[in-house]
């Protein structure tokens, strides 16, 4: 036993456990631009004003949220920059990620006066405020050589030098010039962008004043798609990113494609911008709203100068009246995705190509029915021809027309987007799982669906779960007939073939019908076929080699005895599940069951019923030992005298002694209880210590092998002392706390209840034994099992660790324990 001062004090109040509230960040694949950094439609008609000066422009590669980026600055010197004083000044807006070192090799500067369109090198970046979210940041770059005055300087940012967008859409301030007092705001240099971002978000200025041109770098509204080819009824999470926080994101099914929430448009899900300015929420596809494939999303043109003809429309007017699933999101600042075409005057593009387009897939559902006939419906399909319809690789006839992709389709796919029809299935389709192909135009729309083509006869069979030697009912169909007749050549379970005693009763297999029916009854052999569990082929072949299968289930054998344990000489009920079932019409199977123990073993009888389950009594020998593990086994013979073997478990406990009380001085008189041991037999001995207490006369265990007896405790020291039962060869022991002589047994405390006064505070208690020479504790956190300790004893000295100074009563008497500096330990003698 450990001393009590390196027993440890453990402090009474615990912390609660932290929640920690886990952000789920989602990434999903960038939003890929058609052009340059992508093509963006604006949400609705504006036309922003020309700014008064564009020559200061910055663009970057990427407007996605938060995204590391490339940037591109342009200006016109208005001084001459001599190294290595002079330095090319930008200021940019706090939300821009910059950061605190740039390497001058992540940044290139060109002149066209001076370099001739070459590079410049930079000696020194050195960015300021960088990583301030209350500051502008600002980079001054110094060039390794002079640039003159009016020339056109490009700065290019690599994608290295890690500059990142605000985690917000918009425009965001940055300013260029060659002198800190002398910066300009800078434009993106396409004004198709800065025409679409000012129709969503020309009211809303990030770099401080409010005005009618968006100025600085441009970050997207974005939204993203986990899915944007799905079938109906499943479900598709929608991401918002560069949202405001803090406002609620409303996503809808934008049909007509004009960036505004019309009446009769659906909403699909509505979430809370998170603080970092994305949402994402999940909704299920359902047909109406959506509509097969994308929708009406018509393929389109703009034009930089607006006007119309018939070969090139401006996207938004062509997206009127439209029904497209096009996936678009509104925060509480009005903010909506936009799409821009950059850097093109006219060019014809399909909507389909948005990424926020949400392509609803077709579905194809196929089943070969009665007479080789092949069920299609289709679902979910534009508006067309029926192109291709193929079964592993093998045309199907549809109308007269065999439908391979080369003959003129002849059947249409209506608005109502769906179709259904029933075809032949040809003969050089081959058995198994084959695919489904359906082509339709005019856009080669197409669909692959899996299906099991089984040109074999159709067999079921009742039940599908069966177990040896029960009777099942089969029925066919397709089987071949000659002559309006037909014959079952053979029957198969798992490549045995059964014997005709066991089909139909002993009379064998019936006659096939004109229709290409049969039908029959088999009795289930009792083989390694139907005696090892799992799924098996039952096979019917007709005399012209057609066959057909069907599958039924074998479950495993099931063994129980009841009780799990039990003494020698006691009965134990076994029961089975799973067994050879009785079947009057065949022979039935005996069962033998044996109780296996050491060297020996018993045997009894059984046989199963109709649903292969049986029940009967055992008895555990009496020669079985106590304790020790032992096996139920039984067995039967197979149709080939092979022995098929089950066995469980069982179990034969140790004898137990208890008394009552366990502790006392000695001559007080103590109850022993003794169970388990071999019935109807003496008592040897009971001994404490070395010192026998068995009573005068014989004791003897009753038929539960159970017997009772009081003695008085013996004089033999004081401490705790072995108590042990022998009967029959059997022992078992316990313990007993033996007192000073002259203490009343009825003053030893249970030490929970005799230290109660003082609640929380108690660490724990330690006693120190002298005759025994062992300490003993108790710790109000254990188990009763895991303490040592059951009793405080009069006249007996304690080490008692408290966590605070506290007074109480204990054994009748105030006692005041201290907890000072660290200092808790308390001695007392109750």
């Amino acid at each position: 036993m450990s001393n009590p001062i390196a027993h440890g004090r453990r402090p009474r109040f615990r912390l609660p456990l932290l929640a920690a509230a886990c952000s789920l960040f989602l990434f999903f694949i960038g939003l890929f631009l058609i052009a340059g950094s992508g093509d963006t439609v604006a949400a609705q008609t504006y036309t922003c004003p020309d700014p008064d000066d564009s020559s200061s422009t910055v663009e970057s590669t990427l407007r996605t949220p938060a995204a590391r980026t490339a940037v591109t600055v342009e200006f016109v010197t208005t001084k001459v920059l001599n190294p290595p004083s002079d330095s090319i000044v930008m200021e940019l807006h706090e939300d821009i990620g910059v950061p605190t070192f740039i390497s001058p090799a992540d940044v290139r500067i060109s002149s066209l006066i001076d370099a001739g369109g070459g590079t410049i090198p930079a000696s020194v970046v050195a960015p300021e405020n960088a990583g301030d979210p209350r500051r502008k940041t600002t980079i001054n770059i110094f060039p390794t050589k002079r640039i003159e005055a009016n020339d056109e300087v490009t700065v290019i940012f690599n994608k290295e030098a890690g500059i990142t967008n605000p985690t917000e859409g918009g425009a965001f301030s940055w300013k260029v010039g060659d002198d800190s007092d002398n910066l300009k705001e800078t434009l993106h240099p396409d004004e198709n962008v800065r025409e679409a971002f000012c129709s969503v978000g020309g009211d809303v200025q990030h770099g401080g004043q409010q005005t009618d041109t968006i100025n600085g770098l441009l970050v997207d509204w974005e939204i993203q798609l986990t899915h944007e080819r799905v079938q109906r009824g499943q479900e598709v999470t929608v991401i918002g990113r560069g949202y405001k926080n803090g406002t609620t994101l409303t996503f809808w099914r934008d049909a007509n494609f004009d960036g505004k929430k019309d009446e009769d448009e659906q909403e699909l899900c509505q979430v809370a911008v998170e603080g970092n300015d994305i949402g994402y929420c999940s909704f299920t596809v359902y047909r109406p709203p959506f509509v097969g494939a994308s929708g009406e999303c018509k393929t389109v043109a703009r034009r930089v100068d607006g006007t119309n003809d018939v070969n090139n429309v401006d996207v938004r007017a062509a997206a009127d009246g439209a029904d497209c699933n096009f996936i678009n999101a509104v925060d509480g600042q009005n903010h909506t995705s936009i799409w821009v075409r950059e850097g093109k005057d006219t060019e014809i593009f399909s909507l389909n190509d948005l990424p926020q387009v949400l392509q609803l897939e077709g579905i194809v559902i196929a089943e070969i029915g009665g007479s080789r006939r092949l069920w299609v419906q289709m679902k979910d399909f534009p508006p067309g021809e029926l192109k291709v319809l193929q079964l592993g690789g093998v045309c199907l006839v549809l109308d007269g027309v065999c439908l391979d992709g080369k003959a003129t389709p002849t059947t249409i796919i209506t608005q109502s987007e769906s179709l259904n029809f029933t075809v032949d299935l040809p003969g050089g389709v081959r058995r198994g799982y084959q695919s489904l192909r359906v082509v339709v135009t005019p856009d080669d729309y197409e669909v692959n669906t899996i299906i099991w083509v089984n040109p074999d006869a159709v067999i079921t069979a009742v039940p599908e779960q069966v177990l040896p030697n029960q009777r099942v009912h089969l029925k066919g169909r397709g089987f071949l007939t000659k002559d309006g007749a037909g014959e079952v050549a053979h029957i198969n379970l798992s490549g045995h073939t059964l014997d005709p005693s066991r089909v139909n009763d002993g009379a064998g297999p019936a006659p096939i019908d004109r229709h290409g029916s049969w039908r029959g009854t088999v009795s289930l052999p009792v083989n390694a076929a139907t005696t090892t569990p799992g799924t098996k082929e039952l096979r019917v072949v007709d005399v012209q080699g057609r066959g057909g299968t069907v599958e039924i289930t074998i479950p495993p054998r099931e063994l129980a005895a009841v009780p799990v344990w039990g003494r020698p000489g006691s009965l134990v009920t076994v029961t089975g599940k799973g067994f050879p079932v009785r079947n009057d019409t065949v022979s039935n199977v005996n069962l033998r069951v044996y109780y296996d123990w050491g060297s020996g073993s018993v045997v009894a009888s059984a046989e199963a019923d109709a649903a292969g389950e049986f029940t009967v009594q055992i008895e555990i020998p009496l020669k079985t030992p106590a304790p020790s593990s032992n096996t139920i086994r039984v067995e039967f013979d197979d149709d080939q005298g092979s022995a098929v073997v089950t066995t469980t478990a069982h179990e034969v406990p140790g004898a137990a002694i208890t008394l009552e009380p366990g502790f006392g001085p000695p001559g007080s008189p103590i109850a022993l209880e003794g169970q388990g041991f071999r019935k109807f037999s003496l008592v040897n001995s009971v001994t404490v210590g070395s010192t026998d207490v068995l009573p005068g006369g014989s004791v003897t265990t009753d038929a539960n092998g159970d017997f009772s007896l009081t003695f008085l405790a013996p004089g033999v020291g004081v401490g705790r002392q072995t108590v042990q039962a022998t009967v029959a060869g059997v022992t078992a022991a316990t313990t007993f706390d033996l007192s000073k002589s002259g203490v009343a047994a009825g003053n030893a405390v249970p030490v929970a209840e005799a230290l109660a006064d003082l609640g929380d505070a108690l660490e724990v208690v330690f006693h120190f034994n002298n005759d025994s020479k062992e300490w003993t504790y108790y710790d109000p956190e254990l188990a009763d099992e895991q303490n040592t300790q059951a009793f405080m004893i009069p006249g007996e000295t304690y080490l008692i660790l408290v966590s605070e100074t506290v007074q109480a009563i204990l054994n009748g008497k105030t006692s005041n324990l201290t907890c000072h500096q660290g200092f808790c330990w308390n001695q007392i003698i109750w």
